[in-house]
């Protein structure tokens, strides 16, 4: 938050600048001149000695300065405003620091690179550039510069600690994070929410309890969430689980919102992951993929990481409910597997478990992301026949002509639908082998609307051997008896059905058989 003050400086619009060589000038950011520089009020003589600069070739360097001064307490976006429509070239040092210490975007290690190489003393914003960014050689290149540090105004070096030793913290360089702390006093860490936080991570490996106590308190504060969780997550700490529900919310909301920024959120992200995977809530894990602070490569790659991971391990386990949660997740999933190798396995293996659940409808949809065997697919018609979903089942056997069995249990819906016409069509398309033969004229019977075609009689009244005979014997006599009015038409029940079937004696004579 900034302070009060007096109004911001009025200054001309910028001219094109040229780039910026260290190796042509001075060295920018040696802060010997604001070293003891602790409270707002000691900016008030930098603002009105810029204010009174009528000079606009002076304007640049007063503005530096005042953006120095701003650096050394700490108040970065300040700095950076100041120096937002200064020309000139000689501000880029200062506005590139500003943007570092903020720890907003990305460092820009290039910059400092090159001022290295020709400044020394850049050495230890080089160093902070390349721990920020990951880079574990900022270890080495601090290593070389601390008695730079040693020289910083006390809130710059409290803030490049509490940027700095996360970082040398997770690369395991212990000593180093040591030495820097060694610079502070107890009342200067007393005093300082980043040292207490800092100081903390640094006595974490050695038993210390109160370190650990002090590592989760700071759970609760933006600031520092991202590498308490870090430390944790690499120690494999536990928390309260209430507490944990808690931070996954908050968590969940810091996702959700767009900062503009580059920040990394690795360590978030990883532990919602963790926690939403352990208890196989799929659906969060799916949105975090719309979340806009998780628009960028690295973590649009580790949720699907951890989403195929989730489902690998609940598709593959024997625990029921976890099976229906990674059933229910790809059957909602919409593109996020896209790419995945994995994909059509994972639909394939969870399409099995729908339909070992005799889940149809979730089966179908599961079946109609991937390609689907034979097998399979006759599966799923028959739970779809069971449920009565007889589009389902046409819809199928249209995708599937050559599949006798498929289109005999289509030819059965439309028996039961009592639709002539879709009968036609799929009759056309059957090969009349026997089974499919008696399949059809025994849903004839049940049905009681005797519309299979004489076709499919006919080929009925060519089978052989006492069964097929004496099942097509029991159909024709239905029908004669429905056709002759000694029983009502239309559909009875399969108790009903069954009854007469095993009651009704076969006929003794082909010509029985041929009246149909």
């Amino acid at each position: 938050m900034s302070l009060p003050g007096p109004d911001p400086i009025k200054v001309q619009a910028p001219v094109a600048e040229e780039r910026y060589s260290a190796c042509d000038r001075p060295y920018a950011l040696d802060f010997t001149d604001v070293q003891t520089i602790g409270r707002y009020q000691e900016i008030y003589p930098v603002r009105e000695k810029v204010g009174a600069t009528t000079d606009k070739s002076a304007l640049p360097d007063a503005l530096s300065e005042m953006a120095k001064a701003y650096i050394a307490l700490g108040l970065y976006p300040e700095a950076i405003m100041s120096l937002k429509r200064t020309p000139g070239p000689d501000i880029a040092p200062y506005r590139k620091l500003a943007m570092l210490m903020e720890n907003r975007t990305k460092p820009d290690v290039r910059f400092f690179q090159e001022m290295a190489s020709c400044q020394k003393d850049s050495g230890l914003w080089l160093a902070l550039a390349q721990l920020v960014a990951g880079q574990a050689e900022g270890a080495q290149t601090l290593q070389d510069s601390l008695s730079g540090f040693r020289k910083l105004p006390l809130q710059l070096r409290i803030d490049y600690a509490a940027l700095s030793i996360p970082e040398l913290e997770r690369i395991g360089e212990k000593a180093l994070a040591r030495k820097l702390m060694a610079d502070f006093d107890e009342a200067q860490v007393a005093n300082s929410s980043e040292l207490r936080f800092v100081s903390a991570l640094v006595r974490l490996d050695s038993g210390d309890s109160a370190a650990e106590r002090t590592v989760v308190e700071f759970l609760d504060h933006p600031q520092f969430q991202e590498p308490a969780l870090a430390a944790m997550l690499r120690r494999n700490q536990t928390m309260d689980p209430a507490y944990q529900e808690i931070l996954l919310g908050d968590l969940m909301q810091k996702f959700g919102q767009d900062s503009n920024n580059d920040k990394d959120l690795a360590a978030s992200l990883q532990f919602a992951l963790g926690e939403l995977s352990a208890r196989s809530r799929y659906q969060p894990i799916m949105d975090l993929a719309e979340m806009p602070a998780l628009q960028n490569p690295e973590a649009q790659a580790e949720v699907r990481r951890q989403l195929v991971s989730s489902l690998d391990r609940d598709l593959g386990g024997d625990d029921p409910l976890r099976n229906l949660a990674a059933i229910s997740a790809l059957a909602a999933e919409s593109g996020l597997l896209d790419k995945e190798p994995s994909r059509d396995r994972l639909f394939k293996t969870a399409t099995e478990r729908a339909i070992h659940f005799g889940f149809g409808a979730m089966a179908s949809n599961l079946s109609a992301k991937t390609a689907t065997d034979e097998t399979m697919s006759l599966q799923i018609a028959t739970l779809a026949f069971r449920r009565q979903d007889y589009s389902e089942v046409y819809a199928l056997a249209d995708s599937h002509p050559r599949d006798s069995g498929i289109n005999v249990l289509a030819a059965k819906s439309a028996i039961k639908q009592q639709n002539p016409a879709m009968l036609s069509k799929i009759e056309s398309r059957l090969s009349l082998q026997p089974d499919a033969i008696l399949a059809l004229i025994e849903q004839d019977a049940v049905s009681g609307h005797w519309i299979v075609s004489e076709r499919v009689y006919a080929a009925a009244d060519q089978l052989t051997g006492d069964d097929h005979e004496q099942r097509v014997a029991r159909v024709a006599s239905l029908k004669r008896a429905a056709q002759g009015d000694e029983m009502p038409a239309g559909p009875m029940s399969i108790a009903r059905v069954t009854e007469l079937l095993s009651s009704t004696p076969p006929a003794s004579a082909p010509s029985s058989r041929g009246s149909n």
